[in-house]
C-alpha cells in the first residue's frame, strides 16, 4: 500500500525508443554529408564554367571594341582574382560544413554506444553471458570449436612461415653457389685454330716456305726433284723422277689401309714413324744400296786388282 499514491515513480527511460532516435539521426546526418559533397562539386563546377565563359566573352568584346579604358583593363585583371576568391570562399564553406557535421555524426555514435553499454550493465548482461558460457554445453562446444580452429590457422601459419624460411633460404644458398662459380676462374678452353688463324700464319710464314721444305731426292739416280710441299715430308710426295723414271714416295696400298682399319691398328703412315718401330721400307733400303758412292768402290777395285798383282808377282 501506497501512502503517497499522487507520487508515481519516473517511468524507467526506453532504450530502445533512445537508440532508435539516435540512429535515425545518424542516419539522417550521413544523407546530409552525401548532398554537402554534391552540392559542393555541382556548385564548383558550374560556377567555373560560367565565370570562364563571362570572363572570355568579355575580352572577345574588349578586342572587338578596341576598349582600352580604365575598366576594360581593371576587369580584365580582376576578373581571374576574384574568380579564384569566389572559388576558394565556396570551397572553405563547404569543408566547413562537411567537417561539423562528421564531428557530430561521430557524437551521435559516441553517444549510441554509451546508451548500448549502459543497457548492458541494467540488464547484467554481462554476468548473463558469463553463465550461459560457463554452464551451456553447446556454447561450450562451440568456444571448443573456435579454440580448435584458431589453433589450426596457428600452426598452418607457422608452417607456412617456415615453408617460406626455408625457401627463402634455399634461394639464398643457390644465390650464393651461381655467385661463387661466377667468381671462381673458369679453365681456359683449347685453342682451335680458325680459318682467319689459318690465314694469318700463311701470311706471317709465307717468306720462308722456302726454307721450311723438304728437298726431292730421288732414291735410285740421287738427283734433285724440286722441293715438297710446306709441311710435307719428301716420303709423303709421290712422283716419278724424270731422270730415270723411278717411282718415289711410300704409301699403303687401299688393301693394306683396308686391312690396317679392320684390325684396329694404326700403322705408321711416315718414314720417320716407321724409323721409330723399326721398319726401313723397301724403297729406302734399295735406295742405300743403289746410293752407295762410286769412288769408294773404284777405290775398292782398285785395292783389289793391286793384290792380284802382288799375288802373281810373289
Amino acid at each position: 500500500m501506497k501512502f503517497f499514491p499522487w507520487f508515481k515513480a519516473a517511468p524507467a527511460p526506453s532504450f530502445e525508443k533512445e537508440l532508435s532516435e539516435i540512429s535515425k539521426k545518424v542516419l539522417e546526418r550521413e544523407q546530409r554529408q552525401i548532398n554537402y559533397t554534391i552540392q559542393y562539386k555541382h556548385l564548383s563546377s558550374k560556377f567555373t564554367l560560367y565565370s570562364v565563359t563571362i570572363y572570355l566573352v568579355f575580352i572577345a568584346y574588349a578586342v572587338v571594341a578596341r576598349s582600352t579604358g580604365l575598366y576594360t583593363v581593371t576587369a580584365v585583371v580582376g576578373l581571374p582574382a576574384l574568380i579564384y576568391l569566389v572559388r576558394r570562399i565556396i570551397s572553405l564553406w563547404f569543408n566547413k560544413l562537411i567537417s561539423n557535421n562528421a564531428e557530430y555524426i561521430e557524437s551521435l555514435k559516441t553517444q549510441q554506444r554509451q546508451k548500448i553499454e549502459d543497457l548492458k550493465e541494467r540488464t547484467n548482461f554481462y554476468k548473463t553471458k558469463a553463465l550461459l558460457d560457463r554452464f551451456d554445453s553447446e556454447n561450450q562446444q562451440h568456444e571448443l570449436e573456435l579454440e580448435q580452429q584458431a589453433q589450426r590457422e596457428r600452426e598452418l601459419q607457422e608452417l607456412h612461415e617456415a615453408q617460406q624460411a626455408q625457401e627463402l633460404q634455399q634461394q639464398l644458398q643457390t644465390q650464393f653457389q651461381q655467385h661463387r662459380t661466377f667468381v671462381q676462374p673458369q679453365s681456359q678452353p683449347q685453342f682451335q685454330p680458325t680459318w682467319f688463324d689459318r690465314l694469318l700464319d700463311k701470311i706471317i710464314v709465307s717468306g720462308d716456305d722456302n726454307n721450311n721444305r723438304y728437298a726431292l731426292i730421288c732414291a735410285n739416280c740421287k738427283s734433285h726433284n724440286g722441293l715438297a710441299g710446306p709441311g710435307e715430308l719428301p716420303e709423303q710426295v709421290i712422283y716419278i723422277c724424270p731422270h730415270c723414271g723411278n717411282k718415289n714416295g711410300s704409301f699403303f696400298t687401299e688393301t693394306e689401309s683396308s686391312a690396317a682399319t679392320s684390325s684396329g691398328l694404326d700403322r705408321p703412315t711416315t718414314a720417320v714413324e716407321r724409323q721409330k718401330l723399326g721398319e726401313e721400307p723397301a724403297a729406302e733400303k734399295q735406295a742405300a744400296i743403289t746410293a752407295e758412292p762410286q769412288p769408294a768402290k773404284e777405290e775398292k777395285d782398285e785395292k783389289d786388282e793391286k793384290d792380284e798383282k802382288d799375288e802373281k808377282r810373289e
